[in-house]
């Protein structure tokens, strides 16, 4: 393969190992230069929001409230702009990177998903950054059964960063 074979197999697999904020539901941006011929490649895979969205769409809390997203911005009754199907806007990631391999790419979409899928399948040492992501999310994940049970325990805790039993023993 080449660059762009090595750049999509890596966004679909950082996808898989560090989801939060890497995950194929949101947005991907490409700025790629071929010397060879000097042409220089931009894709804009930005999200889109369904049509039917207003800005009144969601009930703002009062100006001091915060949302319980990443982002800080203004809370919404019952975090609906965070949280829930109306909170989903239409992703350009997974269009974005199909592109990028149809115009530069050597192999085909099947070749270049097979490191994912086999991280996906077999699982991955969880470092301290998803950890910590978990951790910090629980409270908004609580409410997805399915979501729980990939990145916590069935006690509850989240999966404990493989570095932690090499420095502190196992039975931390």
């Amino acid at each position: 393969g080449n660059a762009a074979d090595a750049a999509v197999a890596a966004a679909f697999a950082i996808g898989v190992v560090e989801p939060f904020m890497s995950g194929l539901g949101g947005a991907a941006y490409v700025v790629a230069h071929e010397a060879a011929t000097g042409h220089t490649l931009t894709l804009d895979g930005a999200v889109e929001l369904p049509q039917a969205a207003t800005p009144d769409l969601f009930e703002l809390l009062e100006p001091s409230s915060q949302g319980l997203g990443v982002y800080g911005w203004r809370g919404t009754k019952d975090n609906a702009a965070e949280t829930g199907y109306r909170s989903i806007a239409v992703p350009g990631a997974v269009a974005t990177y199909a592109t990028l391999l149809a115009r530069l790419g050597t192999m085909s979409l099947t070749d270049v998903l097979v490191p994912a899928i086999r991280l996906a399948d077999e699982g991955f040492p969880v470092d301290w950054y998803v950890f910590a992501n978990s951790a910090i999310s629980m409270s908004r994940l609580q409410a997805f059964p399915h979501t729980m049970a990939t990145f916590f325990k069935a006690d509850g805790t989240p999966h404990k960063p493989s570095m932690i039993d090499d420095v502190l023993g196992p039975d931390l």
